[in-house]
């Protein structure tokens, strides 16, 4: 204990650094369109995060295990992209990481609407876009910008990994301006150029490193001391709690927060090169600010610590951080501020083929609502609209709906169909797959489960043993004992390859040998009935 109570100054000393190097980079998200020299665009070379490739120092971290309760806290590198690759073989992708990502959504049951009027909105978009992109030389995005519209109310937009950029219904529903649109896409296509997306990987390896150097650092101190091994876990779990917080809930939402800002001082400098009203940028971050909960007043109720466990800024300081970008470098420009693009915007998305499409939202959101409020008349009649009399159109948000009214008029054949034609469309929600199969094992009907579950692998990247346990399960119900055996074999062949595969086989025997009880009961259950 002696020993012990040694250790606690520089134990002290070091939570002192800490708190120390907190207070010099937390307080206020200060704005940061003082720190760049001149518009942003000419800055941004210097400013993106290259990708991360296998290296001396990926390898030296891989090759550092924690152990015990502290591999939960492990990163691996080679592990990610393996886990990566897996994922995208699981799917029988090529190359194409957008298509894995789209199966991802749709795994989430988010799906990109379909339809000509969605069509035509897309390519609307896109026109947006390109302006954006031919105005401005250094842009390049690799691989090029997808877009995908999807069901949902909410005024926001979302940029992936491998540029699938998300635009909900609700978004172009709130827009008023042509030019406010290119302020949300040059916004989300400015993190594909200055690749933010990279720096999760960098975060992560940084973390490790940091936990590495706080146990090392442990280890020597209690080694100095001749303290024994308990108490050196001990007193790296003291270090390594506060200094990992501290680097997860603040260093590296710093990270993230600033390239927000960067984010917005690019749209900027995209929407002037382009012809558009570059004020339609503060007009964008003053819409997507007011829908969420992060504001100045929480983060003050709540701590500083917490105001800093957020990954964007608050509102606030986005609209300042742009509002003196403009002024500082737009000042003699301002006097030539284009008009607002009104009629455009109206003309494509609000009439003709566009409007089709955001008229068909509505009425579903109309059947959504009478279907809450138990009135399945109203419900049908409006989902029917928002349908067109089209009987096999495939969208799985309105069959999904339409499927529970048609429960709840106690129709369930009617029921399954929606949901049969929703699963054999171009973009099922995993959902649809989900309860489709539940349906089939309530009424028995294995072989179109057998179907319903060999489709469902093919759209989406379910894990190699799920699949393989349920198809047999399947295959035993419908008495298709041959398959089912083949199927085990085909997870006994891989038994010896890792612990992942031999978990598989256990799952797949467990799966057999509990399906053929089941059936064998249900027999037997029957013959004492008759």
């Amino acid at each position: 204990m002696e020993k012990i109570k040694q250790f606690k100054p520089l134990l002290g000393a070091g939570l002192c650094l800490v708190s120390l190097s907190a207070c010099q980079t937390t307080g206020q998200t200060n704005p940061i369109y003082d720190k760049i020299p001149g518009k942003m665009q000419a800055s941004v070379k210097e400013r993106q995060n290259p990708e991360l490739e296998e290296n001396f120092l990926t390898k030296f971290l891989d090759g550092i295990d924690f152990k015990g309760d502290l591999a939960k806290k492990d990163y691996k590198f080679s592990k990610d992209v393996k886990a990566l690759k897996q994922k995208e073989k699981s799917l029988g992708l090529t190359g194409n990481r957008q298509d894995f990502e789209k199966a991802v959504l749709r795994l989430h049951d988010e799906s990109s609407l379909v339809g000509p009027g969605y069509d035509y909105l897309k390519k609307y978009i896109n026109r947006v876009a390109n302006k954006l992109l031919q105005h401005y030389s250094e842009a390049h995005i690799d691989p090029p910008v997808t877009f995908l519209i999807t069901d949902k109310n909410y005024y926001t937009a979302r940029m992936s990994t491998f540029n699938l950029l998300t635009l909900p219904t609700g978004t172009l529903l709130n827009i008023a301006s042509e030019d406010e649109l290119a302020a949300i896409l040059a916004h989300e296509m400015s993190h594909s150029i200055f690749r933010h997306m990279n720096s999760e990987v960098w975060e992560k390896l940084a973390a490790k490193g940091v936990r590495s150097g706080l146990y090392t650092l442990g280890a020597l101190i209690s080694n100095k001391l001749g303290v024994d091994a308990t108490a050196t876990g001990i007193v790296t779990s003291l270090i390594d709690d506060p200094v990992s917080d501290y680097y997860t809930n603040v260093l590296a939402y710093e990270h993230k927060r600033e390239d927000e800002l960067e984010a917005d001082l690019l749209a900027v400098d995209m929407l002037y090169n382009a012809g558009y009203n570059w004020n339609s940028v503060l007009t964008y971050i003053k819409k997507v600010s007011a829908q969420t909960p992060h504001n100045e007043a929480e983060e003050t109720a709540k701590g500083w610590f917490h105001s800093y466990a957020f990954s964007h800024p608050s509102g606030k300081v986005r609209y300042q951080n742009a509002k003196y970008y403009i002024q500082k470098e737009y000042r003699r420009e301002m006097i030539n501020l284009p008009r607002l693009k009104i009629d455009a915007y109206q003309r494509h998305v609000f009439q003709g083929v566009g409007f089709k499409a955001i008229e068909r939202r509505l009425y579903f959101n109309q059947a959504r609502l009478a279907f809450e409020k138990k009135d399945l008349k109203t419900a049908e009649q409006k989902i029917r609209l928002s349908l067109r009399g089209k009987v096999n159109d495939p969208d799985s948000t309105i069959r999904l709906l339409f499927y529970k009214i048609r429960k709840a008029q106690g129709k369930n054949n009617k029921a399954i169909k929606n949901l049969e034609i929703a699963a054999n469309g171009p973009e099922p929600t995993y959902e649809v797959f989900d309860i489709l199969l539940r349906e089939y094992e309530n009424i028995k009907m294995w072989d179109k489960a057998i179907v319903a579950h060999k489709l469902a692998k093919r759209k989406f990247p379910i894990s190699e043993t799920s699949y393989m346990a349920t198809l047999i399960k399947y295959q035993v119900m419908a008495r298709k004992d041959k398959d089912a055996l083949y199927t085990l074999q085909a997870c006994e062949n891989n038994r010896q390859n890792t612990k992942e595969n031999k978990r598989m086989f256990h799952t797949c025997q467990f799966s057999f040998n509990d399906a053929m009880a089941e059936r064998e009961g249900r027999k037997n259950m029957t013959a004492s009935e008759t």
